[in-house]
């Protein structure tokens, strides 16, 4: 399923840089998550677990195309989000979704350390987003935020954002 945005709103916030490149990640069977990923993350923030009660379901999706984007407008993450979908439902990944790009892409996380890639999930009716960043060279550290956090994110840091695959209008 392809999601409809208007491309310019989401321009002055955001920049593909996956382009034409067809990125894809394969079904998932639900049973992984982020809390429990310690052979994928050298620091886990526990407390926005423990805080936020955040569980996982375990929902199978389908296989999914994928879209990298880059910040090029300080904003929060209503903005930059909704700047894409007005319905987040669209946006959201499944936190086996999240780890299976972590797998695959890696190489698309925004590197530097603690410049983060953002993924929006949804938890007992929820949306957070987890911000995957690296820690040192090559380990990967992983905290979560509300989405409602009002924290603006800085354009000159060039942090990611990856969303299901969009159609424009």
């Amino acid at each position: 399923m392809s999601i409809k945005f208007n491309e310019d709103l989401a321009e002055a916030i955001l920049k593909n840089i996956s382009g034409a490149e067809t990125l894809k990640l394969d079904s998932c069977y639900g049973n992984q998550s982020i809390e429990d990923s310690k052979h994928v993350f050298s620091c886990i923030d526990y407390s926005c677990f423990e805080e936020y009660g955040i569980n996982t379901k375990f929902v199978i999706t389908a296989e999914t195309a994928v879209q990298v984007y880059e910040i090029v407008k300080d904003s929060t993450f209503a903005q930059m989000l909704g700047s894409l979908s007005t319905d987040l439902n669209t946006l959201c990944f499944t936190q086996s979704q999240i780890l299976s790009f972590i797998a695959k892409y890696r190489g698309m996380l925004r590197t530097g350390c603690f410049y983060s890639t953002f993924f929006l999930f949804k938890s007992n009716e929820n949306f957070f987003v987890a911000c995957v960043y690296f820690v040192g060279d090559d380990s990967l550290g992983v905290n979560v935020h509300r989405f409602e956090d009002g924290n603006v994110w800085r354009s000159s840091h060039r942090h990611r954002v990856v969303v299901p695959q969009l159609t424009t209008l």
